[in-house]
């Protein structure tokens, strides 16, 4: 079938366009369609025009070629003629669109039908992918896929091939007498196809993400101040904290490997990740009011329960007091309580900080236990065999250092404490 067009007019505050259809098995014959619409008519037009000119509303648009050459896909372009006599000008909509060329008017996702002014709309301004593309994509990183993984689905899905161009470079000139210059390791297809695409993830990220987070960063610090404004109510007219504010903090030190070092060794990448952590209290008065299917039964049951939840991830040079300093301000208030693993670095910090506030530090069970167990490395008979034949410490020590737990009593006050570290030693001995 061949539709030509053949000419527009108008009928009750309409404007149709005439086409001539020429099916290959059938007769010759004319059909029009609604191309624009007065304000005062409440027909809708029977297919998808194209979109409005920004500078003439009212003028007559058609597409008008493609542009784009370095783009994922090629863009469409329109030509506006307006009305009034202006001169005819190109235009593109605020958000770009992908160019629909003929025959492949479908959607492979949902299975429909594309209209030629309905491309996929890109995910912003200047960018080349669409805008499902990056959600999904975003949505695969939120889970945990990798950088690598989620670039090279964007480009199969996308069904372009892309990669970082690579700086056009000379060759450079040995000089006499010169070392020759080392020679790359051969590595297989998929690390070079993932070294070539893991940026495109990347630049989502780092595109993206504080439009998504930003608000969730409001809201979140918006909670805590409303929720320290209460505590803070209770202190001063000397009643129980029912829900305190806890945060939990901890560094994870960066590894990476120097390539001059033939012998393989690790070292630090010089940074660290900084995260911060707190106890979310859900509010009797809220869960009360939600759907009980999209709440865990627990979470019913005990409104006590607190859930742990990530509130800052931060990359700093160190894990120093003046690293800490910074990640501790940013989290916009005071807790109550705060579960450190005991660093130089984070007490330092946390002392002078919170010097002059009723905040209360305490150390990480896990954090000490391991502190312990790496103590015993130089305690002769320390280590053993546990019951499956693995190598761990004797059975008195092991059971003694399981009591190291909230459960146990073993913080319950001062004179609990001292005595778990007297029957330590008297076990060391």
């Amino acid at each position: 079938m061949r539709a030509i067009a053949n000419g527009t007019y108008r009928v009750k505050g309409q404007q149709r366009r005439r086409f001539i259809c020429e099916p290959s098995d059938a007769s010759r014959h004319v059909f029009s369609v609604v191309v624009r619409r007065d304000a005062s008519t409440a027909v809708l037009p029977t297919w998808t025009p194209p979109p409005p000119c920004p500078t003439h509303p009212s003028s007559d648009v058609v597409r008008h070629g493609r542009y784009g050459k370095h783009t994922a896909k090629r863009r469409q372009r329109y030509l506006c003629r307006p009305l009034d006599g202006s001169p005819a000008h190109t235009f593109t909509p605020p958000l770009p669109r992908d160019h629909v060329p003929s025959g492949h008017e479908q959607c492979e996702v949902c299975e429909e039908l594309v209209g030629t002014h309905h491309g996929q709309a890109a995910v912003a301004r200047r960018h080349t992918w669409s805008a499902r593309l990056v959600a999904h994509g975003l949505d695969k990183l939120s889970s945990g896929d990798t950088y690598a993984n989620v670039s090279n689905w964007a480009i199969r899905a996308a069904g372009v091939t892309r990669s970082r161009r690579k700086a056009q470079t000379t060759k450079a000139r040995t000089a006499p007498g010169a070392k020759p210059t080392k020679k790359v390791k051969n590595v297989s297809a998929a690390t070079r196809r993932d070294r070539a695409a893991w940026h495109i993830a990347a630049d989502w990220v780092e595109a993206f993400s504080p439009v998504l987070y930003g608000p969730l960063d409001e809201r979140l610090r918006a909670e805590a101040l409303a929720e320290r404004t209460r505590l803070d109510a209770l202190r001063r007219a000397r009643r129980r904290l029912d829900r305190p504010q806890v945060v939990l903090i901890d560094d994870v030190p960066v590894w990476g490997r120097d390539p001059e070092d033939k012998s393989g060794r690790t070292r630090q990448a010089g940074f660290a990740v900084l995260v911060v952590a707190e106890l979310y209290w859900p509010d009797p008065a809220t869960l009360a009011t939600l759907d009980p299917e999209v709440l865990d039964a627990s979470q019913i049951e005990d409104v006590s329960r607190p859930v742990t939840r990530l509130r800052l991830v931060r990359a700093m040079p160190n894990v120093q007091a003046t690293s800490w300093l910074l990640v501790l301000d940013e989290l916009g208030y005071t807790p109550d309580v705060v579960v450190s693993d005991g660093g130089t670095g984070a007490d330092l910090a946390l002392r002078t900080l919170y010097a002059n506030t009723p905040t209360t530090v305490i150390p990480s069970l896990w954090h000490l236990n391991q502190t312990i167990q790496r103590a015993f490395d130089k305690v002769p008979g320390a280590w053993g065999l546990d019951d499956s034949g693995q190598h761990d410490l004797v059975q008195p020590l092991r059971d003694h250092l399981r009591k190291l737990s909230r459960s146990s009593g073993v913080l319950r006050n001062s004179q609990s404490w001292a005595s778990w570290w007297d029957d330590l030693l008297g076990i060391v001995t």
